[in-house]
């Protein structure tokens, strides 16, 4: 019987790099994986890929800042499947392209930074742990950013954002600790995916490399094993972390 058998895993952000990587590696143990994301030809690819492989994947398409939205798609989840096991937070984006100094920033993009990386967090954390507190058990994993803990400077708003995801995730683990429910975070440093090698300038992510003691950049699927594992019994006793993912760039 593999790990994650008749476990019912949601992941949210899920046609990105990051995201497909997390669904490959959960359809991959066994796992009922619920796809979230706004953009359905990713979601259509994604699809496509675990099918090829053997595994099953729904999908599930809308913008995961919409409260209602999420409550309505978490609501039908558990009329379907009857519960929600693992909640994976990943939903985000940093606008990297346009990053700048904070003084010439701008506050749109301050909102939609907030809106995209923090929002659906709450959004789902909020939807999925009702279910969770009622049955006593459940793992939730947020994404947050090496940039919330390192301080990268020109991208200081999302900072902010991926800093309140942290914040959240320490203050909901002490919440539903109690009801056996287990949250924590992950922070992926530079990561092989396709926004960081088509989006980002090559001298940023030089000079981010730079700083990094192993040399490589991290991939999709480092995260993806680390993720896994806080979803399992034998993290029960981490309550309330963040595991910083990025090859020694940040280290506690």
């Amino acid at each position: 019987m593999a790990e994650f058998d008749e476990k019912i895993v949601v992941v949210t952000g899920a046609a990105g790099g990051i995201g497909s990587a997390i669904c490959d590696r959960f359809a991959g143990e066994g796992a009922r994986v619920i796809s979230v994301d706004k953009n359905a030809e990713w979601l259509d690819l994604l699809r496509e890929r675990l099918q090829a492989k053997g595994h099953d994947t729904q999908t599930v398409t809308l913008d995961c800042s919409d409260y209602g939205a999420v409550k309505q798609a978490a609501e039908a989840i558990e009329r379907e499947h009857g519960k929600i096991d693992v909640l994976v937070n990943n939903c985000g984006q940093s606008a990297r392209e346009k990053q700048t100094d904070f003084m010439a920033s701008d506050p749109e993009l301050w909102d939609w930074l907030i809106n995209t990386n923090l929002r659906p967090t709450l959004n789902w954390s909020r939807a999925a742990a009702t279910g969770m507190q009622e049955r006593g058990e459940g793992k939730i994993v947020n994404v947050a950013s090496e940039s919330a803990v390192f301080g990268d400077p020109k991208l200081v708003d999302y900072a902010a954002a991926k800093g309140g995801v942290l914040g959240f995730t320490r203050g909901l683990a002490r919440e539903l600790a109690p009801f056996g429910i287990n949250v924590n975070a992950i922070s992926p440093g530079v990561t092989r995916t396709r926004a960081v090698i088509e989006g980002v300038p090559k001298e940023i992510v030089d000079a981010a490399m730079a700083q990094v003691p192993r040399g490589k950049m991290c991939e999709p699927e480092d995260m993806a094993a680390v993720i896994r594992f806080l979803a399992t019994e034998d993290a029960r006793g981490i309550v309330g972390q963040n595991i910083i993912v990025s090859g020694g760039r940040t280290m506690n």
